[in-house]
């Protein structure tokens, strides 16, 4: 998990610069109907919801082990949703976007659009040397119930995608970046599961239940059986 952990690190750090505004408020009245998209993410705070009794439980080594995925997954969630929001001073153009000049002098915009009930973001970073890249493309369906977001290198290249559904009362979500992927299913009734794969081997898995006891697998590179673990 530590190069998935350093790469996001690096990925946020980014994005904290970017989000960063250093432009003067204007003056003009906004039109109320002229306001950035808003993500469900923001209202759902946590991917991953578990009971407390699973939360509270720092004595067995499997459930803290299992709870590290878990807190993994919500930090990213979290971190990267916080994104798609604006600064409050930012200058408004109309028509869904928005523009804003971060400390390092870097002209950052914002535009979101809605079309045949589905919400479409991007942001875009013009460098103050004039290179210029996008930094994420966003889609959410009107209703909050899916969503994706893929965050990009400066060389253009898929950094980081994070996707999500939410239906009968089961969210599901997904994060691949730097060739790991962490997968969850979190139930209303606080019950789910998570899997974690290197290179598209399968080298972890949680399960927990609405009463807070669960069990986990550890596997080799190889896809072999290491441990197995109940809390």
């Amino acid at each position: 998990m530590k190069k998935f952990i350093a790469k996001n690190i690096w990925l946020l750090s980014l994005g904290l610069l970017l989000i960063t505004s250093c432009a003067k408020k204007s003056d003009d009245p906004q039109p109320e109907n002229n306001e950035p998209f808003s993500s469900a993410l923001i209202e759902r705070q946590q991917v991953v919801q578990i009971p407390t009794a699973f939360a509270n439980n720092n004595t067995n080594r499997f459930a803290v082990e299992t709870r590290g995925y878990i807190n993994a997954t919500n930090a990213v969630f979290t971190a990267y949703s916080g994104f798609l929001a604006i600064p409050a001073n930012s200058t408004s153009n109309g028509n869904g976007s928005w523009t804003w000049t971060d400390f390092q002098g870097n002209q950052i915009t914002y535009t979101s659009t809605l079309a045949n009930g589905q919400y479409s973001v991007t942001m875009d970073a013009k460098f103050s040397d004039g290179t210029a890249y996008r930094v994420y493309e966003a889609t959410e369906r009107q209703d909050g119930t899916l969503g994706k977001i893929t965050w990009f290198d400066t060389d253009g290249t898929a950094a980081l995608v994070m996707d999500w559904k939410y239906e009968n009362g089961l969210f599901t979500s997904t994060i691949v970046s730097d060739g790991q992927r962490f997968v969850s299913e979190s139930n209303d009734n606080l019950s789910g599961t998570i899997k974690v794969y290197d290179n598209d081997v399968l080298i972890f898995t949680g399960t927990w239940q609405s009463t807070g006891a669960g069990e986990c697998v550890s596997y080799n590179s190889d896809g072999t059986q290491n441990e197995t673990g109940s809390w």
